[in-house]
């Protein structure tokens, strides 16, 4: 039966050369502008998933520094005033907010200034007392290797190796300006003196060179000059602080890999005891600003694309219905001798429908090569259309990835031209199904008395 229906389509197809015509034309511009719409929507790195992996998310775990923390502390001085707690983080609390899954990358640091005997700094721009000139700053972090100063570029380990906090040895990294000023190399020792006068022995294990220096109108005092900043473990500045103002690390800086998962990650870090969240001993900054906007923007354009995808198919079924219902009028006698021949109302129709599908078939295919064009003038236009809020939207997520204009090419794949086909099945069903239904409820004698 379904040969048979087949057949007939195809006469009817090869035998009505203009009607196939204007039925291929309609659906080739359907399916340049449904693949359009569809292709553009995934287009390059302006999916959601590439920005989420090219963007992350980061939060950040800090000493509560308030009177809600139990363990917080303040020393008053005639010259000022000390705050901290007496709970601080651990390298065993860093590395369970580590082994949380989604996490890119998690450092934790803390800081404060120390003596080095024998050692000349570089001079800053502000003046400083007598007293602070053989200081500088010491980073206690738990690994150079995660350090937001190394990740970020700032300063690149050139020699020597990294630290981290497994071995807690007396070790430092210094900058390669510093060295040569003072004639120093990886292997040698410096001697601190910590804040109850004791020295301790430091080994230089690395030389770091620092990508820029401050500028000469960027105001800095000696010791927060990039130059003279010394890199060390948790375990080497507890030793040279040695007082309860330093017991641990005070901040954890942690890079999330999909910012979709930032509640579910935090959610993680406070099952974990250690960081007595009931006592508010820390608190836990997000930053997704950043994300948040670009996905904002993203989703401008989804909406735009959306909107004109279901235009795209309302006025698709409502041309296709009003052409099918005016030629169906002239297949009413047609009708009607089929239904007095015994052929179900189903098989006519879907004999209608495999005629269209026919066309519809061919005309998808050639879509494919025109669509391509469409797609990548669409997204070049709304990119160069910053008037338009698809413009706005698509340069703001653009910008937010680090994609510059011109460089989003629209790639139109397998999946998008199964999804033509579907949608254009949905469309010829429903016209059709339209179309045939003022005379799809007759009986053959009302037909041909209707035709009469």
């Amino acid at each position: 039966i379904f040969m048979d229906t087949l057949k007939r389509a195809f006469k009817y197809v090869i035998r009505k050369r203009g009607k196939t015509l204007i039925l291929f034309m309609l659906f080739l511009t359907i399916g340049i502008l449904v693949l359009s719409g569809i292709s553009i929507k995934r287009a390059g790195d302006i999916s959601q998933d590439s920005l989420r992996k090219t963007m992350g998310g980061e939060l950040t775990i800090d000493v509560n520094y308030s009177d809600e923390n139990p363990y917080y502390k303040e020393e008053k001085f005639e010259d000022g005033r000390i705050i901290y707690s007496s709970k601080q983080m651990t390298v065993d609390m860093v590395e369970k907010v580590m082994k949380i899954s989604g996490m890119r990358s998690c450092e934790a640091s803390v800081d404060t200034l120390c003596q080095i005997d024998d050692i000349d700094f570089f001079s800053g721009n502000i003046p400083i007392e007598e007293e602070f000139k053989n200081m500088t700053t010491v980073v206690g972090t738990y690994s150079t290797e995660t350090n937001d100063y190394f990740q970020s570029g700032k300063v690149k380990l050139i020699e020597g190796k990294n630290i981290n906090s497994d071995n807690g040895n007396p070790e430092i990294i210094i900058s390669k300006d510093l060295a040569e000023l003072n004639h120093l190399k990886v292997g040698d020792q410096l001697a601190v003196t910590n804040t109850k006068g004791n020295k301790i022995e430091i080994t230089i294990v690395g030389i770091f060179q620092q990508k820029e220096v401050e500028s000469i109108e960027e105001k800095v005092t000696s010791y927060e000059k990039i130059q003279n900043k010394i890199f060390t473990n948790i375990q080497t500045i507890m030793a040279i602080e040695e007082s309860p103002y330093i017991t641990g690390f005070t901040t954890i800086h942690a890079q999330i890999e999909d910012p979709a998962k930032m509640n579910q990650i935090v959610e993680e870090i406070k099952k974990i005891d250690e960081f007595e969240w009931d006592k508010k001993a820390f608190s836990i900054n997000i930053n997704n600003e950043t994300f948040e906007r670009a996905e904002m923007s993203l989703k401008k354009v989804e909406n735009f694309i959306n909107i004109f995808l279901l235009v795209v198919v309302i006025v698709s079924i409502i041309i296709l219905s009003l052409i099918l219902n005016m030629w169906g009028r002239s297949r009413i006698h047609e009708t009607g001798v089929y239904l007095a021949l015994g052929l179900e109302k189903v098989q006519i129709i879907g004999q209608y429908i495999l005629e269209v599908l026919i066309v519809a078939m061919f005309a998808f295919i050639v879509a494919y090569f025109p669509g391509r064009v469409v797609s990548d003038q669409l997204s070049d236009y709304l990119m160069k259309h910053p008037e338009t809020e698809q413009g706005v939207a698509m340069r703001e997520t653009s910008t937010e990835i680090g994609i510059e204009e011109g460089e989003i090419h629209v790639e139109i794949s397998i999946e998008e031209i199964v999804m033509v086909y579907i949608i254009g099945v949905a469309i010829i069903i429903v016209a059709t199904t339209i179309s045939t239904f003022s005379i799809m409820h007759l009986k053959p004698r009302e037909l041909l008395t209707k035709m009469s």
